[in-house]
């Protein structure tokens, strides 16, 4: 929770971001629509925290963005191979950001 003049209130997002010289290159590569690979910014969302119906009881929703191209390069293997390896990742720069070696530490 955060102190603001309106009281209290609790944040559902945080993310990460690399140095400006970086975010200049992505932002060239995505007009030039070259594919990312990697994860240059992430941010990660859990909105249960504000709002806990949104995923089952004792339970959190955790929803991560990056940047991506809209189109896979010619040579790419189809989406739903490239799709799983963006996935991870994005798991494991949250996992080493975070300190987890797996998505099972941390409390059960």
């Amino acid at each position: 929770m955060f102190q603001t003049t309106e009281g209290a209130v609790s944040a559902v997002s945080a993310g990460t971001v690399g140095w400006p010289e970086d975010l200049i290159q992505l932002s060239a590569d995505l007009r030039l629509k070259r594919f990312i690979d990697g994860v240059p910014w992430l941010l990660i969302a859990t909105p249960s925290f504000d709002d806990p119906s949104r995923a089952p009881d004792g339970m959190h929703t955790v929803k991560l963005l990056s940047p991506q191209a809209y189109r896979l390069p010619p040579a790419a293997q189809p989406w739903d191979t490239v799709k799983q390896q963006v996935v991870e990742r994005q798991l494991e720069h949250l996992r080493r950001l975070s300190g987890a070696s797996s998505a099972k530490d941390g409390p059960e």
